[in-house]
C-alpha cells in the first residue's frame, strides 16, 4: 500500500495522482490513514504519507473530516517535530489561525513553558469551532485518549483546558464532567499527576461558571480514582459548597424503601467529610452550626436505614468518626462520647442517637431551637424514631433545667416529643428502650393526648421494661406518669396487674417499698381507682408491707403511706386521717373478703416487731391498730392484745411522765376486753 511502501521523493507522482483521482479511493485511503495513525500514533512516515495525499486530493477541506480532526488535533504536540510540524500548519491554513507552535524540544510537559508556549495556538484554534462543535471535538478527544491513553497526552489535556476556560458555562450545560471523568481516569493509573492537575482545573472552571450544575452533575458521576481524588480537592470550596451540600444531604429525610441513590449517597458524605476539615470556624452563625449538625443526625440515620438493608456501612461509619472529631476539633461540640461509632444493630442505633443528642442542652439555646425546628420536620419521614430518641433524650437532659430559656425549649420539646407520639408509629424495642433512657420525655401532659390504644402499649412496654430490667427506676416513673395521665375507668383494669408489678420489682430488690416512686404509684393508683382486695394478700406490697411505714420519722414517707391506706380504703384523703376509722375499715375488709381476721392480727404483731422510737404518736397509732382486734374474739386476738399490753408495760415505766401515762391509760382499755372475752393475765 502507499502508506506502507511508497518511498518518499520530491515530486508528487503519477502513481499517486491515479490512485487518489476517484472519491472513492480518496474515502479508503483516508479510512485507512485514520486506522493506522489510530494504531501507530505519531509515526513520522504515516504523516508524511497524508501530507503528499492532502496536495492531490482535489479541494481536500479539514473541517468537513470529524475523524480526522480528531487526529490531527490529537497529535499536534507530538513529540516528533516533522509530526508537529504537519498538524500545525494543516490546523492553522483549515481554520486561519494566526498563532503557531515552534519546537518544543528541550522543555518538559506540562511545564509553565511548556504550557504558556502553546497556549496561544490552542486557544485560538479553540475558538474557530462553534459552542456545540467544540464540545463534540473535544469529547471525540477524549474518548480517543480513552483508547491510546499513553499518547496524544499533551494535545488532549492541553486543547481541553484551553476549550473549557474558553466556555465553561458551555461545556457544564453540556453534562461534560462524566465524560472527562471517563478519559481522566486512564491518566490515575497511570499516574500522569501533572495532567490531572489540568484536569482538576477543568473542573475547577466548570464549578466557578455554574455551582449548582456542576454539584448537581458531580455527585452523579461514577465513581473512579481521578473523581475520588478531586473530590478531596471539591470539598475545600467550603464557601459554595457548603450552600448546596447541605441542603442535598437534608434531601435525604425524604428517602423511601425505594431509595437506591447509594452512589450519590457516598459521593455526598466523602465531600462532607472533606467540607468539615475545611469548614471556616463560624461558631457565632447558628443556622450554620445547625446545618452541620442536622446533616450529620441526618447520615447517620440514613445509613442505618442501609444497614437495615443488609448494606455494609462500614466504610461510612469512618468517614461520620472524621467527620465528627473534625467538629469537635473545631467548635468544641462533642456529638458522641469516644471516637469509635459502633451500628452493628438497632439499639447501636439508639444508644448512638441518645449520645448525639446529649450535646444539644449544651448549644446556644438559638442552634438548639432550630434543631428542634429540624426534628420536627422529620415527623412524616422514614427518620421519625431519629427524631423521637433525640428529642426525649433532649427532654431527659433538661428536665430539671429552671431557668426561663430552657422552659421555652422543654415546653417546645414536648410539645414535639408529643407529636412524634401521636403521628408515627414505632417498634416495640425503641419505646423500650426510650422508657428505660429517658422517662422524663413521657411528661403527664403527652400522654394524656394518647388515645386509649396508644396509652395502653405504653403501659404494657412499662410494665415489661420492669420485669426485665435491671433498673426498674426508669419504667417506674413511666408507669406513674400513664396513671396520672389517665382517668379511673382506664387504670381500673390494670390495677392488679400494676400492684403485682410493684411486688416483682420489690421482691427482686430493684426497688424498695419505702421508695416515693412506688408509694406514689400506689397513692395515684387508689386516688384514681379504689381497689383495697389488691393489697389485702400479704407480700411485698400490700397493707402488710406498708403498715409498718406509718412508724417513719419521715414525714414525706408517713404522709403518702397514711394518704394510701386512706384512698384505698375510702377512695379519698383527709388532712386529718382517722386512724381509729382506718384500721376498724382494714380489719372489716380483711373479715368480709378473706373470712379470717388473721391478716389484720398479723399486721398488728408486724408493727410491735418495727418499732425502734417509742412517742405519743407512736402508742396512739398502735391503739388504733390493735383495737380492733379486741372486738374478736379467737385465741390469736388474745395473744396478739398479750402482746400488745406487755409493750405498754414496758413504756409505762418510762422516764418520758407523758409517755408513761398515755401507756398506763391505754393499758386500762385493753386490759377490759369487749364482749367480755377472756384476756390472759401474763
Amino acid at each position: 500500500m502507499l502508506i506502507n511502501h511508497k518511498a518518499l521523493v520530491e515530486n508528487i507522482t503519477d502513481f499517486e495522482k491515479t490512485l487518489l483521482a476517484s472519491k472513492s479511493a480518496i474515502n479508503s485511503f483516508l479510512k485507512e490513514m485514520e486506522h493506522a495513525i489510530r494504531a501507530h500514533g505519531d509515526n513520522p512516515l504515516l504523516f508524511s504519507s497524508l501530507k503528499r495525499a492532502i496536495l492531490v486530493i482535489p479541494n481536500f477541506d479539514l473541517s468537513k473530516k470529524a475523524s480526522l480532526i480528531t487526529l490531527v488535533i490529537s497529535n499536534c504536540l507530538s513529540e516528533n517535530d516533522a509530526t508537529l510540524e504537519f498538524c500545525i500548519s494543516l490546523l492553522r491554513q483549515t481554520y486561519r489561525v494566526t498563532s503557531s507552535v515552534s519546537s518544543l524540544q528541550g522543555t518538559f510537559i506540562f511545564s509553565h513553558d511548556y504550557t504558556e508556549a502553546v497556549r496561544p495556538f490552542l486557544t485560538e484554534l479553540a475558538s474557530k469551532f462553534p459552542s456545540n462543535t467544540l464540545v463534540q471535538l473535544v469529547e471525540a478527544l477524549l474518548l480517543y485518549y480513552q483508547e491510546n491513553p499513553t499518547k496524544h497526552q499533551a494535545s488532549t489535556c492541553l486543547f481541553t483546558y484551553f476549550s473549557v476556560i474558553k466556555e465553561p458555562s458551555t461545556f457544564i450545560k453540556a453534562k461534560f464532567i462524566p465524560k472527562l471523568s471517563a478519559a481522566c481516569d486512564k491518566m490515575t493509573r497511570n499516574t500522569d499527576y501533572a495532567a490531572m492537575l489540568y484536569m482538576f482545573r477543568v473542573l475547577d472552571a466548570l464549578n466557578a461558571a455554574d455551582h449548582t450544575l456542576f454539584f448537581n452533575e458531580f455527585i452523579r458521576t461514577p465513581e473512579n480514582e481521578f473523581i475520588a481524588l478531586y473530590t478531596e480537592r471539591y470539598a475545600r470550596h467550603s464557601e459554595s459548597l457548603g450552600a448546596l451540600l447541605i441542603p442535598r444531604i437534608i434531601e435525604l429525610k425524604n428517602i423511601d424503601e425505594k431509595w437506591k441513590d447509594f452512589m450519590i449517597f457516598d459521593r455526598i458524605i466523602k465531600l462532607f467529610g472533606g467540607f468539615i476539615k475545611s469548614y471556616v470556624r463560624d461558631t457565632t452563625a447558628p443556622d450554620r452550626i445547625t446545618g452541620i449538625i442536622f446533616a450529620l443526625l441526618i447520615q447517620i440515620s440514613t445509613a442505618n436505614m442501609l444497614r437495615k438493608r443488609g448494606i455494609k456501612i462500614d466504610s461510612y461509619l469512618y468517614i461520620f468518626e472524621i467527620s465528627l472529631s473534625e467538629l469537635r476539633s473545631s467548635t468544641g461540640i462533642d456529638l458522641i462520647s469516644g471516637s469509635r461509632l459502633v451500628l452493628q444493630n438497632d439499639n447501636d442505633f439508639y444508644e448512638l442517637m441518645n449520645a448525639f443528642s446529649h450535646s444539644f442542652q449544651y448549644l446556644q439555646h438559638e442552634v438548639t431551637d432550630l434543631l428542634l425546628t429540624s426534628l420536627n420536620s422529620l415527623v412524616p419521614t422514614k427518620h421519625c424514631d431519629t427524631s423521637l430518641i433525640c428529642t426525649s433524650s433532649f427532654l431527659a437532659n433538661v428536665s430539671h433545667a429552671h431557668s426561663e430559656q430552657c422552659k421555652k425549649m422543654k415546653a417546645r420539646a414536648v410539645d414535639l416529643f408529643t407529636t412524634i407520639m401521636k403521628k408515627c408509629q414505632f417498634e416495640t424495642s425503641l419505646i423500650g428502650f426510650i422508657i428505660a433512657k429517658s422517662p422524663s420525655a413521657f411528661s403527664a401532659n403527652t400522654l394524656r393526648q394518647l388515645n386509649a390504644e396508644a396509652l395502653t402499649q405504653f403501659l404494657s412496654l412499662s410494665i415489661e421494661s420492669v420485669n426485665k430490667s435491671h433498673d426498674a427506676v426508669p419504667p417506674l416513673e413511666l408507669l406513674l406518669g400513664i396513671i396520672r395521665s389517665s382517668s379511673g375507668p382506664f387504670i381500673g383494669v390494670h390495677v392488679q396487674e400494676i400492684i403485682d408489678t410493684l411486688r416483682n420489682a420489690v421482691s427482686a430488690n430493684k426497688v424498695k417499698i419505702d421508695s416515693i416512686l412506688v408509694l406514689n404509684i400506689i397513692g395515684e393508683l387508689g386516688r384514681r381507682k379504689q381497689v383495697p382486695t389488691s393489697l389485702l394478700k400479704d407480700s411485698s406490697v400490700s397493707f402488710r408491707s406498708l403498715a409498718p411505714l406509718l412508724l417513719s420519722n419521715d414525714q414525706e414517707i408517713n404522709t403518702r403511706v397514711t394518704a394510701i391506706f386512706s384512698l384505698m380504703i375510702f377512695g379519698s384523703t383527709d388532712d386529718n386521717p382517722d386512724f381509729e376509722l382506718i384500721f376498724s375499715s382494714l380489719m372489716s375488709l380483711y373479715v368480709g373478703y378473706e373470712k379470717d381476721s388473721g391478716h389484720y392480727v398479723a399486721i398488728a404483731n408486724d408493727m410491735l416487731k418495727y418499732v425502734t422510737q417509742v412517742n405519743k404518736r407512736v402508742l396512739d397509732l398502735l391503739s388504733h391498730i390493735f383495737s380492733p382486734i379486741l372486738s374478736v374474739g379467737d385465741s390469736a386476738c388474745n395473744v396478739a392484745i398479750n402482746e400488745f399490753l406487755k409493750f405498754l408495760r414496758k413504756q409505762a415505766t418510762s422516764q418520758d411522765e407523758e409517755l408513761s401515762t398515755f401507756a398506763i391509760h391505754l393499758m386500762t382499755v385493753f386490759a377490759k376486753p369487749k364482749r367480755n372475752i377472756p384476756v390472759s393475765s401474763k
